[in-house]
């Protein structure tokens, strides 16, 4: 999403409300990979996941941390975390297809991270089918959720580099799956899926992608920003959903454009809001009323 796009938008969307609520899970530590091994799907980090966290009857389940292209500039490696899922009981011959699971909205915060946090209900539900049908799943984090620097939400390119490179990581260094790839996302990772498969044919050539299912992907342009305004400023309507992602895009351009001030965004009365929004996790709660 171009920069200009997003600093237009944002002074017209800051005095609406934020309701969101927290968890407290803290990042893990990452570990340094020796420096003749850095490229993108480098695995630096590894640990089971704890059954919590996982999908119900999974086999072997992992959160590793690896490394990937900054998609932020486009060259140097950042650690992004990812989980991998296995299914339970012997791989098939030649091993088991990767679903590459691209997450929807979860906020901006380390804490966010998915792999930080159990499964949603929904999330539980879909992508269990995926594994009931033979497939692990490689789910990404995003890079700067969990790890070092902010997320930039809605950076297609951030997601995509990070959602190859952690295919990348599993293919390389996880026994049993096979270079079989259906990429899977839903709202911010239908997004993210849609740009995943667009940059794998050169960035990513060596992967076998076969198919790519992207659902709620979000789509702003002028015409739909215009019409959520007129319907949030009319009498009794007093929150719109759409605040909520704002709150996160404003986060991601402090955190990488130096020329965006926030300050001069929001409202004093929104700023502060604004501030605590980039700690908070998005929860169902929020997201079952929101407009992706």
């Amino acid at each position: 999403m171009p920069l200009p796009f997003l600093r237009k938008i944002l002074p017209l969307l800051a005095s609406t409300a934020l309701c969101v609520s927290g968890v407290a899970n803290a990042p893990a530590a990452h570990a340094a990979a020796p420096a003749a091994v850095q490229k993108p799907g480098t695995i630096t980090a590894s640990a089971p996941l704890a059954d919590v966290l996982s999908l119900p009857d999974a086999g072997r389940a992992l959160r590793i941390t690896y490394l990937s292209t900054n998609g932020i500039t486009g060259k140097g490696l950042v650690p992004v975390t990812a989980e991998i899922i296995l299914p339970a009981g012997p791989a098939p011959q030649g091993g088991w297809p990767i679903v590459a699971w691209a997450h929807g909205t979860v906020g901006v915060d380390d804490s966010c991270a998915p792999s930080l946090n159990p499964v949603s209900d929904r999330n539980r539900t879909y992508l269990s089918a995926w594994m009931k049908r033979g497939f692990a799943i490689v789910a990404t984090d995003y890079q700067g959720l969990g790890t070092p620097g902010t997320h930039p939400y809605l950076d297609t390119r951030v997601e995509a580099y990070s959602v190859l490179d952690s295919v990348r990581a599993a293919l390389a260094n996880v026994p049993d799956l096979k270079n079989r790839i259906m990429i899977v996302g839903q709202s911010q990772g239908g997004g993210a899926a849609v740009a995943t498969a667009s940059y794998a044919p050169i960035y990513a050539p060596e992967l076998d992608i076969r198919g790519t299912v992207a659902t709620g992907a979000p789509y702003v342009t002028p015409e739909l920003l215009g019409g959520l305004l007129k319907a949030a400023s009319q009498p009794g309507i007093g929150y719109s959903p759409l605040i909520n992602y704002v709150f996160y895009l404003a986060a991601g351009l402090e955190g990488h454009d130096p020329h965006f001030r926030p300050e001069q965004a929001f409202t004093p009365k929104a700023l502060p809001i604004y501030r605590n929004a980039a700690h908070e996790y998005l929860t169902w709660r929020v997201l079952k009323t929101s407009w992706y």
